[in-house]
C-alpha cells in the first residue's frame, strides 16, 4: 500500500499532461417554445427563432442555430444514453462504502468505496446496481428524462480545450496498486489514471480509463522533464 503522492513522485518522469474538458449539453427549441437563459441568474424566456438551450456548467444559454453553430461546430459530440422511466439513482460522497452489481452474469454484489462523488444506478431492465462516477454518469447518461430524447433534438459536447487552458498532471498505472487515501484503502487496476487535483483531499483523484476519457481532453501530450524520486519513508 502507497500513499498517492508518493507513488506520483516515483512515478513522474512518465508523468503527461491533460487538459479538463468541459462538458456542455445542449438541445434544440423551436421559435415560441420556453428556454431559460442566464443574465447573473437563471429566468425563463420565450426563442425569438429557433435555436439551441445550452446548459454549460451553471450557466443556461439560449441561442440561435448560427450561434450554435459557430461556438460548437468544434466540440466533439458525446452518446448519451438515455435513463428509462424507473431507473433508481442514489447520490453518493467520494469515500462512502457501496454495495454495486458490475456484473450482468450474477446476482453478487460487490463492496466499495468511492474515489469520487457519483451515483448508484440501478436500471429496471436489470435490475443490477452499478457505481458511476459523476463525470462518467454525466457522460453515460441522459439523466434529465423531461427533456426530448430524439438524438437530433439533443446531445451532449465536450468543448475542445484551447492550448492556453491550465493542463494537469496524470499517470496511467501500468500495474495493480493499492493506494492508502485518506479515505481508506483502494485497490486500483492497472490502466486507472491518477491526476493530480489540489481540490482532492489526498492531492490526487484516481479515475477509471473510461471517467478519465470523458473528464480530459490530452492536448500536446508531452511527457514532464525525467526526474529522479526515492521513496519517503
Amino acid at each position: 500500500m502507497i500513499k498517492a503522492d508518493i507513488y506520483f513522485e516515483q512515478n513522474f518522469s512518465s508523468a503527461k499532461r491533460a487538459y479538463e474538458s468541459a462538458v456542455v449539453e445542449a438541445y434544440k427549441v423551436k421559435a415560441g417554445e420556453r428556454a431559460i437563459t442566464y443574465v447573473g441568474f437563471n429566468i425563463q424566456t420565450t426563442a425569438e427563432e429557433d435555436g439551441w438551450q445550452v446548459i454549460w456548467g451553471d450557466k443556461y444559454l439560449l441561442l440561435t442555430n448560427k450561434e450554435f453553430e459557430e461556438g460548437f461546430k468544434p466540440c466533439e459530440k458525446i452518446g448519451q444514453k438515455p435513463l428509462p422511466e424507473g431507473t433508481d439513482i442514489k447520490p453518493v460522497k467520494k469515500g462512502q462504502t457501496v454495495m454495486t452489481q458490475p456484473f450482468s452474469d450474477t446476482d453478487l454484489g460487490v463492496q466499495v468505496t468511492a474515489d469520487t462523488d457519483g451515483f448508484l444506478v440501478t436500471l429496471p431492465e436489470d435490475n443490477k446496481t452499478q457505481f458511476f462516477s459523476y463525470s462518467k454518469f454525466t457522460a453515460t447518461f441522459n439523466a434529465n428524462v423531461e427533456k426530448p430524447q430524439n438524438t437530433d433534438e439533443q446531445g451532449l459536447f465536450r468543448e475542445i480545450i484551447s492550448d492556453d487552458a491550465k493542463a494537469v498532471k496524470y499517470i496511467t498505472l501500468t500495474q495493480d496498486i493499492t493506494f492508502d487515501f485518506k479515505s481508506g484503502a483502494y485497490a486500483a487496476k492497472a490502466g486507472d489514471v491518477l491526476v493530480e487535483n489540489s481540490q482532492d483531499e489526498d492531492g490526487f483523484t484516481l479515475f477509471s480509463p473510461q471517467g478519465f476519457e470523458k473528464s480530459y481532453v490530452t492536448k500536446n501530450n508531452k511527457p514532464t522533464p525525467k526526474q529522479t524520486n526515492t521513496l519517503k519513508r
